[in-house]
């Protein structure tokens, strides 16, 4: 489980988090939605212990992230995966070694071993066959397969998802949110996906929190976010293409 408690986060005069409250249980997938600029990235920083809180405090499996040692820190980092919203692939790689190359710098495993992990994953998300090609020959939705299969190479625990289906044709990003969903259903993998993407969100995910104005406006399960009465959610489930 995933807890947050009251953390406020300010940037300057700029307080953009003020007093979150939020918990995500394992096997479950949760989705972050809000206007651009509602706090939505420095919320998953905070969750991934980029960022620590001015008050409040933020749990991953009972641990408090705030004020851990660098190797501790590190250690429950070692937990997460991320699906970053660009793909982050090295273009100077082939997708096979961009896999490959969390189990190079964190594990010890022989290449054997290497081999069998990335190409387990390459084709779970299939994109086995372009293990050897160069980001620059994919499509959109490959490089978002191929970034997956990084992100989950080590078997985190933990997911992140930052606009996952960004960039991509609602095909695509329907194969994406299934892959996604798969995991979460699958692998009994927490995910927590950040996005805009209304018709993801009512797709796949198990629950919902609304971030506005620096706090949680609503939390709750897909369809009692379909049941909407809130007049802002509303609003931005309006605005972003979901018609009631």
């Amino acid at each position: 489980m995933i807890e947050v408690e009251n953390v406020h986060k300010a940037f300057g005069d700029t307080e953009v988090l003020t007093g979150v409250d939020l918990e995500i249980e394992d096997c479950n997938l949760f989705a972050i939605i809000g206007h651009s600029g509602s706090g939505k990235s420095v919320l998953l920083r905070h969750l991934v212990g980029l960022l620590q809180p001015d008050r409040g405090a933020v749990r991953v499996g009972g641990t408090n992230l705030a004020g851990l040692p660098d190797d501790d820190l590190e250690a429950v980092r070692r937990r997460f995966g991320m699906l970053f919203q660009g793909g982050a692939l090295f273009d100077s790689m082939t997708v096979y070694d961009n896999v490959a190359l969390p189990l190079r710098l964190l594990d010890d495993r022989s290449d054997a071993e290497i081999e069998e992990r990335v190409m387990t994953e390459l084709e779970r998300v299939e994109i086995a066959g372009a293990a050897d090609q160069m980001p620059a020959s994919l499509s959109g939705g490959q490089v978002k397969r191929a970034s997956l299969a990084r992100a989950i190479v080590r078997e985190p625990k933990y997911l992140f998802y930052d606009e996952p289906s960004s960039g991509l044709d609602p095909r695509t990003s329907g194969v994406i949110d299934t892959l996604i969903q798969r995991l979460s259903e699958t692998l009994c993998r927490m995910g927590i996906m950040v996005t805009h993407d209304m018709h993801s969100v009512l797709s796949i995910a198990d629950k919902v929190g609304f971030l506005h104005e620096g706090t949680m406006r609503f939390v709750g399960s897909v369809e009692e976010l379909r049941r909407c009465d809130d007049p802002v959610l509303c609003e931005f489930m309006e605005a972003n293409a979901y018609e009631l």
